[in-house]
Parts: structure tokens; sequence; C-alpha cells
């Protein structure tokens, strides 16, 4: 009976994690992940982020955003086609993340533009 039990919670616990990456993976975890990111850059820095789509990959502990854009249209002080930031595998205790890679594909910044 005690196998049994072990072996249905191991099952369980073994469902609950795909479905997390499943989920976490999924268009619809990636555009809130979007959603999130223009609203909070934006009211830290008082510039519009606009980005085109999101994708997380969980395994990997790497978020990949499109199309990103910080600024007015006509004039962003930076955009790039594809920016990829990589957590560290171990966080620090706190509320700030450590990122082990950050990288921005062809992407252009006007740092005159920058007075924060």
């Amino acid at each position: 009976m005690k196998r049994k039990l072990a072996i249905a919670f191991a099952a369980f616990v073994l469902a609950v994690v795909a479905a997390t990456l499943l989920v976490l993976r999924s268009p619809w975890a990636g555009k809130r992940l979007c959603d999130f990111a223009e609203r909070r850059v934006t009211a830290l820095t008082g510039l519009p982020l606009s980005v085109e789509a999101c994708a997380i990959e969980p395994l990997r502990l790497q978020v990949r955003a499109e199309g990103v854009r910080l600024g007015p249209a006509e004039a962003p002080v930076f955009a790039a086609d594809e920016v990829r930031a990589r957590l560290a595998p171990v966080q620090a205790v706190g509320r700030r993340l450590q990122l082990s890679e950050l990288q921005a594909v062809r992407h252009f910044t006007r740092l005159s533009q920058l007075n924060f």
C-alpha cells in the first residue's frame, strides 16, 4: 500500500512539473511576460517599451524577446531584433535577479538621449 502511494505521489509530482514546463513555454506565458516587462520598464524609465514577442525557456533559465524597442517609435534610444537573458543558476537572496548572460542581436543604442 505504501509503495502504491509513493508511486502515485511521484507520478503526480512529475505531472505537475511537466504541466508547469508546458505552460511556461506557451505563447500565453510569453505574452504575459512581455506585458509585464513593458509596464515595469515604462514605469521605471519613463520611456515606452515595445516588445513584439517573448518566449520562456525554463530548462535553460532563459527568456527571449523579439522586436524590442525602448523609446518613441520614431526615435528609439534602444532597439534590437532579439534580446536574450539567461538567469544565473544560483540566485542570491533578495529582490534582484542575477544574470549569467545577456545578448542583444542586431541592436542600436542612442546614448545621447538617455537621461536617467
